[in-house]
């Protein structure tokens, strides 16, 4: 029984995240920690944190397997399924064991800040390194009013306290409970007041296309006119004002158009006179392979370009080549993808400079600071979701990215092949979208950025001072325990 419901308790947490968003279930947190604490043995303990783990990843990761399937490898659908919520459980797997191992004889207090504690530090994805997927952060399943506290600490910031209060139920301490309430009451206060303000809007006006061309007729040779023609169509539509630009989405020309200097040509037409329309590509360079983004003038001359820096793992390149010979990764071609060096903010003429996102890059909050001297002034997420189907993946993909622009600061306009395109002010509303599967675009007047958060400031040392701060509370635990024993 122990076990059903530390499996139940790990699976239920998927309703608080996107499109359902019933946050309440956060809280079965608690129902796993009143099992866990009841646990009799080692075994017990270690398999009961390991379901609780892996069902949690599980009942969130599960669109994953969809792109096995649609690159025609059905038969290495178990690796998503089961695979990469087992690997993503084992530290918060082992995190949850010691909280039983060290706690076991504590009162529900101490347990709450004991587990919670190693739970929070077991998420951090930079344990995981260039592996880490920070896809189920808790902060992603609140209201809008509290994301806008990502602005002074993260994603992560958010996502620790909400650890914290998912233990209410179980820590049964008043003190516990009303600090926890007071502090979420200042932050939707703040995040109210946040939202009062209007969005500013700059005197630039753009499109984005979204040609939902499915994923499994991408790359091939026969339909490669057939899609371009698509987005062409849509790029040429009338509008209701002049635009500057037209932004396609990640992979939209599944070629390296560069070697065919015709295409190029043509691919420039697609941009508004003296503008600019933006590719999702593929570029070779130095005999080295990049999923990029790449700005053509309406002459088909490039004027830009971004080279994705932090690639997927085994769908753009292969992990540990050297231990998996014959291996490939599951977007198209043999050889793997390079990580990219050019910067990461675009400076283009008539245009406000610009922080290019890549698909998976818009997970990294701390990896979107500017890189230059000039800051950027709104972030563009290009992305292709075909691969997940009709899955809550492209929901939780939009909100994720969502929360990078409250972080920042700064508009996010998120193009996406298929999936959910959006024009996205700095507060995180959501000006415009397109839904799963439609087929259109969206003009729009790109909103303005705000002052610069905290977050963005010091993102790295809010981090640094949670982390701190989670220690001291274990080590207040241990010395508290250790006085009790003696």
């Amino acid at each position: 029984m122990r076990y059903l419901i530390a499996s139940f308790s790990g699976a239920s947490i998927a309703l608080a995240f996107a499109p359902i968003f019933f946050w309440p279930a956060l809280f079965a947190m608690s129902l796993f920690a009143f099992t866990l604490f009841k646990a009799e043995s080692k075994k017990e303990a270690r398999i009961q944190s390991f379901l609780f783990t892996f069902f949690l990843y599980f009942t969130n990761l599960y669109w994953v397997a969809n792109a096995f399937t649609t690159v025609g490898l059905g038969f290495l659908t178990p690796l998503a399924y089961l695979g990469l919520p087992a690997y993503m459980a084992s530290l918060p797997a082992i995190a949850c064991y010691y909280a039983w191992k060290w706690g076991k004889n504590l009162p529900p207090l101490q347990q709450s800040l004991l587990f919670a504690s190693l739970f929070c530090l077991a998420s951090v994805p930079d344990f995981f390194g260039d592996l880490g997927f920070p896809w189920v952060n808790y902060g992603y399943a609140l209201p809008l009013t509290l994301l806008q506290s990502t602005s002074l600490w993260g994603i992560e910031g958010l996502s620790f306290l909400t650890v914290f209060a998912s233990l209410i139920p179980f820590a049964r301490n008043k003190i516990y409970a009303g600090i926890l309430v007071i502090i979420f009451g200042i932050l939707t206060i703040f995040g109210h007041a946040r939202l009062q303000n209007e969005s500013l809007l700059t005197p630039y006006n753009l499109r984005l296309i979204q040609p939902s061309i499915a994923q499994e007729n991408k790359w091939e040779p026969d339909q490669l006119q057939k899609n371009l023609q698509i987005q062409g169509l849509l790029s040429q539509m009338d509008g209701e004002k002049p635009i500057q630009a037209v932004l396609w989405p990640e992979a939209s020309v599944p070629v390296y158009f560069q070697k065919y200097p015709e295409l190029q040509q043509m691919l420039g037409n697609a941009a508004p006179n003296g503008g600019y329309v933006f590719l999702g590509a593929p570029r070779e360079d130095n005999n080295k392979f990049y999923n990029s983004l790449v700005v053509l003038n309406d002459q088909g001359a490039v004027k830009g370009a971004y080279d994705k820096k932090h690639l997927v793992p085994f769908g753009e390149y292969v992990a540990f080549r050297n231990l998996l010979p014959g291996v490939e990764k599951l977007t198209h071609g043999s050889r793997d993808y390079s990580p990219g060096t050019l910067p990461g903010i675009i400076h283009l003429e008539g245009l406000p400079p610009f922080r290019a996102l890549i698909c998976y890059e818009a997970l990294f909050s701390r990896e979107i600071q500017s890189e230059q001297n000039i800051k950027a002034e709104w972030l563009l997420n290009m992305t292709n979701d075909a691969w997940y189907g009709n899955s809550s993946g492209p929901h939780q993909h939009l909100r994720i990215a969502l929360v990078r622009a409250i972080e920042q600061g700064l508009p996010l306009v998120r193009v996406a092949n298929n999936g959910i395109s959006a024009v996205i002010d700095p507060y995180g509303r959501i000006q415009n979208k397109l839904e799963l599967n439609d087929v259109g675009i969206i003009d729009f007047t790109l909103p303005q950025p705000i002052s610069q958060t905290l977050y963005n400031k010091h993102g790295n040392f809010i981090i640094f001072v949670l982390i701190v701060f989670l220690s001291i509370l274990l080590g207040s635990v241990y010395f508290w325990k250790r006085k009790r024993t003696t």
